[in-house]
């Protein structure tokens, strides 16, 4: 049997929280996922890009105590990702960022600013952004400490 290429190994990790910023001597911190979180932005460089909406897919890890949700199991103690996600939504179908990289960071920064959320992971791809390929993206991990 053939090892894995160091290169590969990075993908088949799961995706945990791996940032400084919440690094623990105990168990893993609480994740809420938003996964194949789907929505519609103008986006690109390229003239032809800014002509119209181009779909984008986020997924998102977001450091989140569940205790005491799980507690009183009451909306107003936990994360609302339905609250998040319209939120999200709202803001990149507004948005017209040339750089995936722009939007990612600002997205990054509402959540952290205006969901109290500690650390969060997130990936954003552009599907059949580069011909040849199923889609382009980027992986990005920030905390409140990040925030500056």
């Amino acid at each position: 049997m053939v090892p894995n290429p160091p290169f590969l190994l990075a993908f088949l990790r799961p995706m945990t929280p791996t940032h400084a910023h919440c690094a623990t001597t105990g168990p893993a911190p609480d994740l809420i996922l938003i996964r194949d979180f789907q929505i519609d932005a103008v986006i690109g460089i390229e003239p032809h890009e800014r002509l119209r909406r181009q779909p984008l897919v986020l997924h998102l890890d977001l450091q989140s105590d569940v205790k005491r949700a799980a507690a009183s199991d009451h909306i107003d103690d936990a994360l609302n990702y339905d609250a998040l996600s319209q939120r999200l939504r709202h803001y990149v179908e507004a948005s017209e960022f040339h750089l995936i990289e722009t939007l990612a960071e600002r997205v990054a920064a509402l959540i952290i600013d205006e969901f109290a959320v500690p650390w969060l992971r997130l990936e954003l791809r552009k599907p059949h952004a580069l011909p040849g390929s199923t889609d382009v993206g980027l992986v990005i991990e920030r905390g409140r400490a990040d925030q500056t």
